[in-house]
C-alpha cells in the first residue's frame, strides 16, 4: 500500500512564532532574508543552521534540501554527529522536528525571542543547546485509540506483524497500517535487535563522574565503550557504558583503582558494576486519551505496592553476587558476525542483510531463529521520539523493602530502562541506575516524591539528572568476547 506523501504547511508553523515571522511568505522569502530576521545573540553557525531547517521544511522534508544543509554544516543526520570536531546539531534539529512534527521551528524560534531582547552577546552553543530541550518540555504529540493498541501490542510481543496486530487490536488492516506508518513518523517507532550479554558471559559496568578527565585513563577500553551521556544535575555528570569480557573487567577495575586511592580528596569516580539483566519496559495504562497526558500518582501507587503481600521482584535475584552467570553461551565465529550485523544494521531488510553477509537468506533466517531461542539475541519495540524529557536516575538505599516497591513503581512510568548495580565503592549499598522518559508533569512529581522518600530516610540518596546528550550501542561482540 503506497504512503501518502506528507507536506508541511511552513505558513501555519510560523503563525505560532513571534509576530515578525507571522507575515513573512515562507515560499517565496529567501534564505538571506529569513537569516536577517533571526536574533542577534545568535551564533552565526546556529543561525545557518536554523535558515537550513526551514528550507528544509519549506522543502516537504526532501532529501535534496537535507543533503545541501549537510554539505552547508559538514554533520550528518547521525546521533554520533556531535562526537566530531565542529559539531554542527543537525541531528538535534531532526531530533526535535521529529518529536514535534514540525512545529519545533516555532517553539524555538518563540523560545529564542525573549533572550534576544535581555542579552547582548552572543548566547554560547551548551546553552543553545538548553534552549532547545527547554522549547519542547511542554510538548505532546498526539496520540489516539488505535495509536495505543498498537503500541501496546508492540511493547508485549515486539515481533508482531501487521497482520498480527490487525487481530489484536480489533480494526481494519488499512487503519493499522495507516497508523502503523504515523506511529514511525511522529514517534520513531522501531524494532531493534539486542544482545542478552550476560548469556555471554560479558559484564556490563558504568563509570560515573563530575570530572570527564577521569575517562582519559580508560582509553585502552575503547573497544568495549557502547556509549556515553551527559546530564544536568545540579552539576554536570558524565556516564560511560562498557561491556567487558573477565580479562579487560579485571584490567578495568586496577585502573579504576590506582586512580581513587591516588587521589587525596575523595574522587567523584563511582564504578558501577551490573549485577543482573537490565530491566526494559514501555506501559501505556496511565496515559489519559481525552487530556493527552500521563497521570500517575506516586504516592497513592507507592503505598498500594508496598501492602501487596507478593512483591513483583526479587530482592536477592536482582542483586546476585555472581553475575553474569558461569554458564555461557559459545558463540560461533558466524554467529558472531550475524549478531554483529543484526545489531547495527536495523534498518536492513533480512535478504539485504543476507546479501552483506555473502550468505543465503533462508540459512540466516535459520541461525536468527536459533538464536532467538537460546536467548542470545531479542527484538525489543522503541520509540526514537516519546515524551521530551530524557532522563538518568541514580539512587541508592539500604532498606530492602523500599527497592521492592520502588523498582515497580518506577516501571508504571511510560519507559523505564532500570539497571540494579553494585557500587565497587559501596558494596553494602542497594543502588539502580534507570533510563527514564518524562514530561514537565511527570518530572516535576517525581522530584517531589523521591525528595520525601529522602526526607524519610527511605533512600540514602538520589540524582534525577536532564540528559544532555548522548549515544548507545556502539558494542561490537567481535569486539568484546576473548579472541
Amino acid at each position: 500500500m503506497p504512503r501518502k506523501k506528507k507536506t508541511n504547511d511552513v505558513g501555519k508553523i510560523l503563525k505560532e512564532a513571534p509576530k515578525r515571522y507571522q507575515k513573512l511568505d515562507p515560499n517565496n522569502c529567501s534564505l538571506k532574508k529569513f537569516h536577517q530576521m533571526l536574533p542577534q545573540t545568535i551564533p552565526q553557525i546556529i543561525k545557518e543552521d536554523i535558515v537550513q531547517y526551514f528550507n528544509y521544511l519549506r522543502n516537504n522534508r526532501n532529501k535534496e534540501s537535507l543533503k545541501q544543509w549537510e554539505k552547508v554544516s559538514g554533520c550528518t543526520d547521525s546521533p554520533n554527529s556531535w562526537k566530531i570536531e565542529g559539531y554542527r546539531p543537525i541531528f538535534s534539529f531532526l531530533y526535535y522536528d521529529r518529536i514535534t512534527d514540525g512545529q519545533f521551528l516555532a517553539l524555538l524560534l518563540d523560545r529564542l525571542e525573549p533572550i534576544d531582547n535581555q542579552q547582548k552577546e552572543e548566547i554560547s552553543l551548551l546553552d543553545f543547546n538548553r534552549q532547545c530541550r527547554l522549547s519542547i518540555i511542554n510538548f505532546r504529540p498526539e496520540i489516539d485509540t488505535i495509536d495505543l493498541k498498537i503500541l501496546q501490542a508492540l511493547s508485549e510481543e515486539p515481533s508482531l506483524v501487521l497482520k498480527e496486530l490487525t487481530k489484536k487490536t480489533g480494526h481494519s488492516y488499512a487503519a493499522v497500517y495507516r497508523h502503523f506508518q504515523q506511529l514511525k513518523d511522529k514517534l520513531g517507532l522501531r524494532i531493534l535487535t539486542r544482545i542478552n550479554w550476560g548469556k555471554l558471559g560479558v559484564q556490563p559496568i558504568y563509570l560515573l563522574t563530575k570530572d570527564y578527565s577521569d575517562f582519559a585513563q580508560f582509553e585502552d577500553f575503547q573497544p568495549y565503550l557502547d556509549g556515553e551521556a551527559s546530564f544536568l544535575w545540579g552539576k554536570r555528570h558524565f556516564l560511560r557504558n562498557y561491556y567487558v569480557n573477565p580479562t579487560s573487567r579485571k584490567k578495568l577495575i586496577q585502573i579504576y583503582n590506582e586512580i581513587t586511592e591516588g587521589k587525596k580528596e575523595e574522587s567523584s569516580l563511582q564504578l558501577l558494576e551490573l549485577t543482573a539483566k537490565p530491566i526494559v519496559k514501555w506501559t501505556f495504562d496511565s496515559y489519559d486519551k481525552q487530556k493527552q497526558r500521563w497521570k500517575i500518582d506516586f504516592i497513592k501507587t507507592y503505598r498500594y505496592l508496598r501492602n501487596r503481600q507478593k512483591h513483583e521482584i526479587n530482592i536477592e535475584k536482582l542483586f546476585k553476587k555472581e553475575y553474569p552467570p558461569k554458564n555461557i553461551y559459545q558463540l560461533t565465529p558466524l554467529e558472531t558476525n550475524i549478531i554483529d550485523d543484526l545489531v547495527g544494521n536495523y534498518n536492513l531488510t533480512q535478504k539485504e542483510l543476507a546479501e552483506h553477509l555473502g550468505m543465503h537468506a533462508q540459512n540466516l533466517s535459520t541461525i536468527k531463529l536459533k538464536l532467538l531461542a537460546d536467548n542470545v539475541i531479542y527484538p525489543r519495540f522503541e520509540l526514537r521520539n516519546f515524551l521530551p524529557i530524557g532522563c538518568l536516575l541514580w539512587y541508592s538505599s539500604t532498606i530492602k523493602e523500599t527497592m521492592e516497591t520502588f523498582i515497580p513503581l518506577l516501571q508504571k512510568l511510560p519507559f523505564t530502562n532500570i539497571s540494579s548495580v553494585r557500587n565497587y565503592s559501596k558494596p553494602g549499598e542497594m543502588q539502580v541506575i534507570a533510563f527514564i522518559y518524562l514530561d514537565d508533569i511527570l518530572y516535576r512529581n517525581l522530584v517531589t516524591f523521591l525528595s520525601r522518600l529522602l526526607d524519610n530516610d527511605q533512600i540514602e540518596d538520589f540524582q534525577l539528572g536532564l540528559n544532555i546528550e548522548g549515544y548507545f550501542g556502539l558494542a561490537k561482540v567481535s569486539n568484546i568476547l576473548p579472541k
